[in-house]
């Protein structure tokens, strides 16, 4: 796999799912994030957005948000910004059967938008 700051660099904003449509059997999911936002562009929409308490919280403590590989949560309440920090690449892989519909993975906003930086599926 490529450097993982390489594919890093680049990421999907507000995805709800992905489907892969592979044969049922164990598979190795790595999922690769990076918080692209800094806190200084955090801090400078939270100080815009000054009057909209929603908006303000939520850019204030940064985002965060849980994914479900075939409905097993495999991450809760991930806050990129505490867990790995700003423009960090970060990889998180998890061993899940896939059945006759394949691996969905889900992403549940918490607050703020959902990233992606990059996924990779691997038959064990």
């Amino acid at each position: 796999f490529p450097s993982h700051d390489m594919v890093c660099q680049t990421q999907r904003v507000g995805i709800n799912n992905y489907r892969f449509d592979v044969a049922p059997g164990w598979y190795e999911v790595e999922l690769l994030f990076a918080e692209l936002q800094s806190s200084r562009e955090i801090n400078e929409a939270f100080l815009n957005n000054l009057g909209n308490e929603s908006k303000q919280e939520s850019m204030k403590e940064g985002r965060i948000f849980s994914v479900r590989i075939n409905n097993k949560l495999v991450m809760s309440k991930m806050n990129l910004m505490e867990r790995v920090g700003e423009s960090t690449a970060a990889s998180f892989t998890f061993r899940i059967e896939a059945n006759e519909r394949g691996l969905i993975v889900e992403f549940d906003q918490i607050r703020s938008e959902t990233v992606l930086n990059g996924i990779r599926i691997r038959k064990l």
